[in-house]
């Protein structure tokens, strides 16, 4: 909402990069747990993960652009 509100591409960027540690993170957690098995759990996380990847390299490709 902060990178919203200020209309900062570059904070919106850092967001994403530290929801996308915390997710791995979050599935490392989950692999441990579960004796290295995923669950459903895991597999979202990873799909949401990978989702804001393809999402940052997009919005840094827009931010070193425009400079």
């Amino acid at each position: 909402i902060i990178a919203l509100m200020l209309n900062s591409a570059a904070l919106l960027a850092l967001m994403l990069a530290t929801r996308i540690f915390t997710e791995l993170g979050d599935v490392m957690v989950g692999l441990v747990v579960n004796n290295g098995s995923p669950d459903s759990n895991t597999v979202t996380l990873l799909i949401l993960a990978a989702v804001e990847v393809y999402f940052a390299t997009r919005l840094m490709r827009l931010l070193l652009n425009t400079k």
